[in-house]
């Protein structure tokens, strides 16, 4: 490589009349380095993404991906008579919002319970889902205890709780929704630092489903089609060939919040034990489980994964990633202040909803 950059120098040296040009051979010389050194650049930049070690921490080719698998394990290891008991569902419920949470967590618990988990109705039950810790002492694990015995909202689950164990976390949700809140009409998932007003949900649940929803099919949030899995090793969501080997995922909703029928969990769980899980939670439930019990996912208004930093009455969405406890506070107070209604009346309203949302509907068709 260093031979390549000493002639490539030696033929840019400038003729010394200023208005001579460089010869055909001196030309065809920098052409041919230019192609040399850019397809060195390219295949270095190849070498990086799949020449280097592809597996997944935690997601190894040797593992077993099963859901059988993994609940036989959780189910008899040592631990897992330690896990917390359950709360209960209500036979009257309308939608349970299950929060997933690290066992560390217990300030954005906190911040949710005295925000917008903390809305009176008791139709809505919103609990946390927590895994374990790895080498957590005893006495932490009788603080989450302690927790559940003043809240009883903590379902404790007998995994380690790590970012690549979501899908195992996920999976758990719909386990523990099918054996204990199945009679529940529908179910939330979001995470602990998400701000979710749950109102805008209850309001159009009540109402009857548009006709073009099936509810024995119903599951929808921020919809992503034709998303492709990354194959670059330093990216967050890198996706090997061994733990997915097609193009293109299947249409799938973010992970930040989506919600289903009932039905549907029930289709989800037990697809879950027909297809292989990998890392990626949002992928694996909303788009490869749900294509194996053929459901297709839909886009709900109000729904999004972004940051929205200062809500006001008018703000287009009733959602928000990545809020601090503090944030939450003043979100919930705007929003309960409210003297007319919020922006977003149903997650099944139409999305033009002015000559602005209208031209950006357009653009969205050609960009």
């Amino acid at each position: 490589m260093l031979y390549i950059f000493k002639r490539l120098r030696k033929l840019l040296q400038v003729p010394q009349h200023p208005f001579s040009r460089p010869s055909g051979l001196q030309a065809a010389g920098i052409s041919a380095l230019f192609l040399c050194i850019l397809t060195f650049i390219v295949v270095s930049h190849d070498s990086r993404e799949y020449e280097q070690n592809k597996e997944v921490l935690g997601w190894e080719p040797y593992k077993n991906r099963t859901v059988a698998a993994l609940l036989a394990v959780i189910d008899s290891e040592e631990g897992a008579e330690e896990v917390l008991e359950d709360p209960e569902c209500s036979s009257s419920l309308l939608l349970v919002v299950v929060v997933h949470s690290s066992p560390k967590n217990e300030e954005r618990r906190m911040a949710v319970r005295h925000t917008w988990g903390s809305a009176n109705d008791p139709s809505v039950k919103v609990v946390f889902l927590l895994g374990k810790l790895r080498n957590e002492s005893t006495e932490f694990q009788e603080r989450i205890s302690k927790e559940q015995e003043s809240f009883d909202d903590i379902i404790q689950e007998n995994f380690i709780d790590t970012y690549h164990n979501l899908t195992i976390k996920s999976v758990l949700m719909l386990r523990w929704f099918v054996q204990n809140c199945r009679q529940a009409k529908y179910l939330f998932k979001t995470d602990d630092d998400m701000f979710v007003d749950y109102r805008v949900l209850t309001k159009s649940l009540r109402e009857p489903l548009p006709k073009r929803i099936d509810p024995e099919n119903f599951l929808g949030g921020v919809l992503s089609q034709d998303a492709r899995p990354i194959k670059n090793i330093t990216d967050k969501w890198f996706m090997p060939s061994y733990l997915y080997a097609e193009s293109t995922y299947p249409d799938y909703v973010a992970g930040a919040g989506y919600l289903m029928s009932s039905q549907v969990a029930q289709k989800l769980y037990k697809a879950s034990f027909e297809v292989e899980m990998i890392h990626m939670e949002d992928v694996y439930v909303t788009g490869i489980c749900a294509q194996r019990a053929g459901i297709e996912p839909i886009s709900l208004f109000g729904f999004t994964y972004a940051e929205i930093k200062k809500f006001n009455c008018k703000t287009r969405f009733f959602m928000s990633h990545r809020m601090t406890p503090h944030e939450m506070s003043d979100s919930w107070t705007t929003l309960t202040n409210c003297s007319s209604a919020t922006f977003v009346q149903s997650i099944f309203q139409e999305e033009e909803c002015g000559m602005w949302e209208k031209f950006k509907n357009l653009l969205r068709r050609y960009i």
